[in-house]
């Protein structure tokens, strides 16, 4: 028996057919942000279309390069914010493997089957001292790109870079929802 047996040496564990890694993961539902209701999420979006930082036809298929080109576009159209690339990267991507997101919200449909994930867009979030405030970058993907389980079409990319320490109503959670009620829109994402 595999349990009765003490873990000696690395080559036994690989041997075993053991992962070599795990991963936790949380879900959580929000409900879609109501812009009447909710005056900071209309900031955001004003903010937002003062200065949009949207890319278009990103052929990239890889998690990583694709964040590495908005993190670009970011410091490119921002030089003021004299962004440090390396640490927005490290926020939006896990350190252990190019293809997990560390924190993203995806939006649920309802179908006659239960709920299952929208895999069209994907928004992520990264927490960083970076930035002293909230960056937002979208990206329309030039083709759906799998991302793994959940996320296997995605279409459009949103990260949002939000500073470490900050008020609950600026936090990368409900920035994210913001963004993320409207890439929710059928209609919206297929204007774009």
């Amino acid at each position: 028996n595999v349990f009765n047996r003490p873990f000696q040496r690395q080559e036994k564990i690989e041997e075993m057919h053991f992962c070599s890694k795990l991963y936790h993961t949380k879900r959580h539902i929000f409900p879609l942000k109501d812009y009447h209701d909710e005056a900071r999420a209309m900031r955001d979006i004003q903010k937002f279309l003062d200065h949009p930082i949207v890319l278009f036809k990103v052929c990239h298929s890889g998690w990583e390069e694709i964040v590495k080109d908005m993190i670009r576009e970011l410091a490119r159209e921002k030089p003021e914010l004299k962004l440090d690339k390396a640490r927005c990267l490290k926020s939006l991507c896990s350190k252990d493997a190019d293809y997990l997101i560390p924190e993203c919200i995806q939006g649920i449909r309802e179908s006659h089957q239960g709920p299952y994930t929208d895999q069209s867009f994907i928004t992520a979030i990264g927490n960083t001292n970076a930035v002293t405030d909230t960056q937002v970058v979208m990206a329309l993907l030039d083709k759906p790109v799998n991302f793994g389980v959940g996320a296997e079409e995605i279409k459009f990319v949103c990260i949002i870079i939000v500073p470490t320490k900050g008020k609950h109503t600026k936090s990368g959670i409900e920035v994210g929802r913001t963004y993320s009620t409207l890439l929710a829109d059928d209609r919206l994402r297929h204007s774009l």
